[in-house]
């Protein structure tokens, strides 16, 4: 199992409880920087679901190396359920950021003069954002619906012989044609996401509907780049879907549904008859399926949360943490797979939490692999397997 301190062995717990860290991340072929830079890190939640909230501080030297990168740090504490998961991530984008650090040495005048060309050629107005030392820039791109994109340039210290490294929100990375130095550069890589974007402008419509007129339960702040959610039917029960990125409005190859048997044994049932129904391309997929599940989708405006929720009603989470891989972040963890049988409660648990609930009571009995007891809520005989 991987610690914090095989990662970053300068960096330990500045307190008892393990909501802060403090010390020194260790860069290797670091140039001119020091090959220690502090860095604390606080508030950490003690849920361990997420760190978001966490708070990062640095050195000015290392705050000035992750210059731009603010949002996708963010981002990364939200998705790292605990601090281990999180520096994996942070090494992951120091390795990138050092890769594509200047040079020691200013680059020379027509280094600057072609670039300021080639933010000509693109537009000044489409500058969202430039580094101080020109070492990467961001390219806001509108879309037909208004919608923004930000294509994020990083410039190697061999630019404009070494391609650029270029990241934007979408399903799939854009393909890009090998880089030819002294082409049209930066006009040529926003011409070919221009062409990208414009082909995903049903599946954007297609998931915004979804958003806006169903209760998403994930991903809980989606981005472009993600094609499924999960939305809540009621009943503790969801629907997982996933859109094919190029033809958005045929039927998804797979939908699962997910919570109690009881709310989704009906729904079930519904969707196999409806195989014999064409999915209607024409239609919306959420109008597809209000028609092919023949009801109204939950919205956060017509429905109760306790209704909707199909997180465990023991830890109160819907996935639970597990240990990240050696070298990479956490996977997604365990979702809800067990219910109570009783319709009127229905409700959704982690099959390790109601194990490990029905143990520590007295009045559970097991026979062979199999424990039985008492729903934590309405009482009623429910039962999970003891392994």
């Amino acid at each position: 199992m991987t610690t914090p301190a095989e990662i970053f062995p300068l960096v330990v717990p500045a307190n008892e409880d393990g909501t802060a860290f403090e010390g020194f991340l260790t860069l290797p072929k670091a140039g001119s920087l020091r090959t220690a830079l502090w860095m604390r890190l606080s508030d950490v939640p003690l849920s361990h679901k997420s760190l978001q909230g966490a708070k990062l501080e640095c050195s000015r030297e290392l705050s000035d190396l992750l210059e731009g990168c603010e949002d996708t740090i963010e981002a990364r504490m939200g998705d790292s359920p605990d601090v281990t998961s999180f520096f994996l991530e942070l090494r992951n984008i120091l390795d990138k950021l050092l890769r594509f650090r200047p040079p020691l040495e200013p680059p020379p005048s027509s280094f600057y003069t072609g670039l300021i060309s080639e933010i000509d050629d693109v537009g000044w107005e489409r500058l969202d954002w430039l580094c101080l030392n020109l070492s990467a820039l961001h390219i806001r791109i509108c879309d037909a619906a208004g919608r923004d994109h930000i294509l994020k340039v990083q410039l190697p210290a061999a630019y404009p012989e070494a391609a650029p490294l270029v990241t934007a929100q979408l399903p799939e990375q854009v393909k890009l044609p090998p880089w030819q130095p002294g082409s049209s550069g930066l006009q040529d890589l926003v011409r070919h996401h221009e062409l990208a974007i414009a082909s995903l402008q049903d599946l954007w419509a297609c998931l915004e509907d979804l958003d806006r007129e169903a209760w998403v339960l994930e991903p809980e702040k989606p981005t472009r780049a993600d094609v499924s959610r999960r939305i809540a039917l009621g009943g503790h029960c969801s629907l997982l879907l996933e859109l094919d990125p190029e033809r958005p409005r045929t039927r998804p190859a797979e939908l699962r549904l997910l919570g109690s048997e009881a709310a989704a044994a009906p729904m079930r049932a519904r969707l196999r008859a409806a195989d014999a129904a064409p999915w209607d391309a024409s239609m919306l997929p959420r109008e597809n399926l209000e028609r092919l599940l023949q009801m109204k989708l939950p919205t956060r405006a017509t429905s109760a949360p306790d209704d909707i929720s199909g997180d465990c009603c023991i830890c109160y989470a819907y996935r639970l943490p597990t240990e990240p891989a050696v070298g990479g972040a956490a996977s997604l963890g365990e979702a809800p797979d067990q219910s109570c049988g009783n319709p009127r409660c229905a409700r959704p648990f982690h099959g390790r939490c109601l194990r490990e609930w029905l143990q520590a009571l007295p009045t559970s009995r097991r026979s062979f692999n199999t424990i039985f007891g008492e729903c934590p809520y309405c009482s009623q005989p429910i039962t999970v397997t003891a392994s």
